[in-house]
This record gives C-alpha cells, structure tokens and sequence, in this order.
C-alpha cells in the first residue's frame, strides 16, 4: 500500500477535526506550523497540537524540526506525506496528459467523448482504490468523508481545493492551467470534470450529481453539487 492508498483509509474514518488539519496542511501544500495551521482554523494553537499527535502516530503527517537561525528553541513543522509522492506522480503524467489530450483533439468531436470516457475510466480507478482500502463503505454512509475523499483525489494530483460557503467546492491552483493550447486545455478540463463526476456518482450510489465548471470566476473551478447544464451554473 502507498502513501495515498494509506491515507484514503486512514481518512474515511478519522475525526472531524483530523480531517480538517490535514485539509488546511492540504491547502497551504508546504511545510506549516502549529501556529499558521491555528491561525487559517481558527483555533487555538493546542487544539491543533493535540489534533496532529494521532496524525503524526499513524503516518498521516510527517513532522520535522528546524534550527533557528538565531537563538531559541527549535520550531516544529508539519506536512501531509503524501506530498511529495503526489508532485512526483504529477510531474510524470503532465507529458503523457499532453499527448493523449493532442491525439483526443483530432477526433471529429474535437475528443469530447473521448474525454469524458477517459475521465470516467481515470475516477473508476480511484473508486475502485477506494473499495480495496476498506474506505467504500464508509464514504458512501457519510457525505462528508465522501468530499473528503474528493479533494484527496483533487489534491494528490496537484489541485488545491476548498470547500465553499455555499456546499460546494472551489478549485482554487490547477497545475494544469495553461498546458497545451486551447483545445489541449478544454479536453483536459473536461476530462477532470468526468473524473470528479464518475467519482462523486460511485461513492454517493447515485445519490449526488455535480457540474464542474472550468474557469467559473476569478478564484478558478467550481465543482456544484447539481446536475445542471455547465453554462447555467456558470451563470451565463
């Protein structure tokens, strides 16, 4: 089992508190404090400490001590584990992505199908992931451990995704913005979009659709938690 594998289970079942650590150490995608982790929660420093203790335990977090440049006390720091395998895994699909994407274009419904195909096929794998870490069962009995499973998926490949005000979720950094040309972009963009979809629809038995739609403001994407035209959710 790698370390995504291994943080999906841990992840299906760890706290409410847990999850939202290591969601915020998700977001700021280097290493943090305990103090910058408290200050974007919102919560005391030794709620977030106490918190961290089982995440570094299990293997979730790794923590690391570094040397003032002055006098003081070491500071401790903390990152999730999975990192560093996640922008090693994106580096290498990048060259294949453009490729696949060049070689979808020249179909005659410049690849649509094709990428929704290949992004059902890219969300069956992590489901399919999912189902052999034990995590199914319980992302398909707790909405919220299936979101979290959600921007595991999106931030282990590079994204950096928050949930929003309104229920849904903000992609906020794409590491493939701006890859090939235009035509490249929106099959890429779309072949994300079944992905998240397939994923969503897998986990929730039917029960949830969702709309993703590309470049919806100036934040980034925005993944809607209805099935409404792309268009219409953009607000267009």
């Amino acid at each position: 089992m790698n370390g995504i594998e291994y943080m999906i289970t841990q992840l299906a079942t760890a706290s409410p508190a847990q999850r939202k650590v290591l969601h915020t150490l998700t977001d700021i995608g280097r290493e943090a404090t305990v103090v910058e982790i408290a200050d974007r929660l919102g919560i005391h420093k030794n709620s977030v400490r106490e918190t961290l203790v089982p995440l570094v335990e299990q293997g979730l977090v790794v923590r690391r001590t570094h040397n003032p440049e002055g006098r003081g006390r070491p500071a401790m720091y903390y990152e999730i584990a999975v990192l560093e395998d996640a922008a090693r895994l994106q580096r290498q699909s990048t060259e294949l992505l453009i490729a696949a994407a060049s070689a979808m274009a020249q179909a005659e419904d410049g690849g649509e199908q094709l990428a929704d195909a290949m992004g059902r096929n890219w969300g069956q794998q992590y489901v399919d992931l999912i189902r052999e870490s034990g995590a199914f069962d319980a992302a398909r009995d707790d909405q919220d451990a299936l979101f979290s499973l959600l921007r595991v998926f999106l931030s282990t490949r590079g994204f950096r995704a928050e949930n929003t005000d309104d229920g849904n979720i903000s992609i906020n950094s794409c590491p493939y913005v701006g890859i090939g040309d235009t035509r490249i972009q929106r099959i890429v963009c779309r072949m994300h979009g079944s992905a998240v979809r397939h994923i969503v629809e897998e986990l929730s038995n039917g029960a949830i659709s969702l709309t993703v739609v590309p470049f919806a403001d100036d934040c980034g994407c925005r993944v809607i938690f209805e099935d409404i035209p792309v268009r219409q959710a953009a607000g267009e």
